[in-house]
């Protein structure tokens, strides 16, 4: 779930909105604490 909470950061901080939306989806299916 970490791999793609940074991802989505990186992706956010390029001004990838909606590419870094989906992965924190995905992060959050993983691991609903992520980014905690």
């Amino acid at each position: 779930a970490r791999y793609y909470y940074d991802r989505g950061q990186a992706k956010e901080a390029l001004g990838q909105k909606e590419a870094a939306k989906v992965d924190f989806q995905k992060a959050k299916e993983l691991d609903p604490d992520v980014g905690q």
